[in-house]
């Protein structure tokens, strides 16, 4: 590894840099900026697509879920009559939804489920799709009551 690593894709100036007008900090400062993935002052910034699919926001919302110390499962079935990304989420509430992909249809079996789930109020059920994402952001960032946990019973130890 050279001792250098990580300044491999800064781009260097076309030419050098005095006759440029650039001072060396001025230069370092850009450098650190595109590594870090920050526009430069000046440039145009580059367009990020918005997530589209529940495969584009999947990996954020697992990662944000175990930072905010959810318990979580995520099933994914691709056929049948309850086809897509089905995330449970466990900490002082439970959560249950469906991620389904923009444009995408709940099918009945899923709709059936989230209502029944609500009906229960004891479970917060839902489809989301990856425009919610902030709002996906904001209800697993929330904090939570702070509720200590029921010992397990014996047999389960």
């Amino acid at each position: 590894m050279s001792r250098y690593a990580g300044w491999e894709n800064v781009s260097a100036p076309s030419q050098p840099m005095r006759e440029r007008g650039y001072t060396l900090s001025e230069l370092t400062s850009q450098a650190s900026t595109q590594r870090q993935g920050r526009p430069i002052p000046g440039q145009p910034s580059p367009t990020v697509a918005e997530p589209t699919t529940a495969a584009d926001i999947f990996p954020a919302l697992k990662r944000l879920a175990t930072k905010h110390g959810w318990e979580n499962r995520y099933t994914y079935s691709a056929v049948g009559p309850d086809p897509g990304l089905h995330i449970t989420l466990v900490r002082e509430a439970v959560l249950m939804f469906y991620l389904l992909d923009e444009g995408e249809a709940p099918t009945p079996l899923q709709r059936g489920w989230v209502e029944a789930l609500q009906q229960t109020g004891q479970v917060e059920a839902a489809i989301w799709y990856p425009a919610d994402f902030d709002t996906i952001k904001r209800r697993l960032t929330r904090p939570h009551a702070g509720r200590e946990r029921a010992p397990l019973h014996k047999r389960c130890l």
